[in-house]
């Protein structure tokens, strides 16, 4: 019954969080009667599209039919270059890009688009739609998403942080946030990034 469900339940959540409005009558009765559970206008705007910005589609699926959601395991890797003789502590350069302090000028600038063709050609069948640059118009955000059919839960997230020079955008440190993929998948990401003499500088596990 759940597979029979899943995919009208995929769509009534795509119809909510395009909408951002309260669903109406007819969406709340549908979800209800997919997932056997009693949700609230209120509790299904806040769940839908939430997925927009933490949850992936299938997982949102997931809670709604179950009540919580499926186990993960979050990584983040950041990845920047140092200018010749430039040496300074990992954590304080990251934050400083993260929290929106002074760009430094000890980073070489990033071969964005060169690095994107190359994760592209890492993962060929995963998608990427057109860049998001709406959170924060000084930090570029891409999203990848694994083949429905073969890892529906598995994404990762590149935002690329850098500074702004007279002659244009220079981009120098790159966050990847990786959502329940394989260690390799991870260590073939940090292999590509070493072919641009671009180390990995910090990696975190949730």
């Amino acid at each position: 019954m759940e597979n029979q469900n899943l995919q009208p339940l995929l769509q009534c959540i795509n119809e909510i969080a395009d909408s951002y409005n309260l669903p109406n009558e007819q969406q709340v009765s549908q979800i209800q009667q997919l997932t056997g559970r009693s949700w609230t206008a209120d509790e299904l705007q806040n769940i839908c599209v939430e997925y927009w910005s933490h949850h992936s589609l299938e997982e949102t699926a997931y809670f709604l039919l179950h009540g919580e959601y499926p186990s993960s395991e979050d990584v983040a890797l950041v990845f920047w270059k140092y200018k010749k003789g430039a040496s300074m502590d990992a954590q304080k350069v990251y934050e400083t890009y993260r929290f929106g302090r002074k760009p430094l000028k000890a980073l070489h600038a990033l071969p964005l688009t060169d690095i994107l063709e190359a994760i592209d050609r890492l993962f060929p069948k995963w998608k990427r739609p057109p860049m998001d640059d709406m959170i924060d118009m000084s930090i570029l955000h891409y999203h990848y998403r694994a083949p429905e059919k073969s890892e529906p839960r598995s994404y990762f997230e590149i935002a690329v942080y850098g500074r702004d020079l007279p002659d244009g955008r220079e981009h120098q440190l790159l966050m990847m946030d990786c959502h329940n993929m394989t260690q390799e998948q991870i260590q073939a990401i940090i292999s590509c990034m070493e072919h641009f003499q671009c180390s990995l500088h910090i990696q975190n596990t949730e």
